[in-house]
């Protein structure tokens, strides 16, 4: 039975970390890390440049969905603050989720309102 159990935890502990090691950039801009964003950016640098399948980036995910600490640093490092999807830019989706101290970091990066 000691042997089951053990086993058992042994599987699963291996499909959490599976799991992890399946994040894409955009899952991270919802609700990830910097630390997740930057480990991805080792094996892309420009990962954090490019849209998802529905046209929207990284930094427009982070935003929306109020990760403000991977927002802030994707702010810092994207090419382009002002990326439009289909939607709108990242200042767009602060519209509907406001965060003031977003909002003033991408006008300080000279997003444009």
């Amino acid at each position: 039975m000691k042997n089951l159990i053990l086993l058992l935890s042994m599987f699963l502990t291996s499909l959490l970390y599976a799991q992890e090691q399946t994040k894409t950039i955009f899952d991270v801009a919802r609700n990830g890390t910097v630390d997740e964003v930057k480990g991805l950016m080792k094996q892309n640098p420009d990962i954090i440049n490019q849209p998802n399948e529905n046209g929207f980036s990284p930094l427009i995910l982070a935003c929306y969905r109020g990760n403000t600490e991977v927002a802030k640093f994707l702010i810092d490092h994207v090419k382009d603050v002002n990326y439009q999807s289909k939607e709108g830019t990242a200042l767009a989706g602060l519209s509907v989720k406001y965060n003031k101290e977003l909002t003033e970091a991408l006008l300080r990066k000279k997003c444009r309102p």
